[in-house]
């Protein structure tokens, strides 16, 4: 908004009128700032969770190979000790 035509406006009107707009206008200031935060904290949120995610999927591979590791030298065993 053009701070000339807040001036005028200001000047122009009421005292109610320019307290009313006054407030309007900080309303908005303060709405933009924790929309940002928002967005900024939703942001956050979504690096996290796919940091978590990544983590997840790497230790869920890890445990997979262990596990087929371990399967296999349980086969070895059997073999050697004639069970199998």
């Amino acid at each position: 908004m053009d701070l000339g035509i807040i001036k005028e406006f200001l000047t122009n009107t009421g005292p109610t009128a320019a307290l009313a707009a006054l407030a309007i206008i900080l309303l908005d200031r303060s709405w933009r700032a924790r929309l940002d935060e928002s967005k900024q904290y939703g942001e956050r949120l979504e690096s996290l969770y796919r940091q978590a995610l990544h983590a997840i999927g790497t230790h869920t591979e890890s445990m997979a190979k262990l596990t087929a590791r371990i399967e296999t030298f349980i086969q070895q065993m059997g073999k050697r000790d004639g069970s199998a």
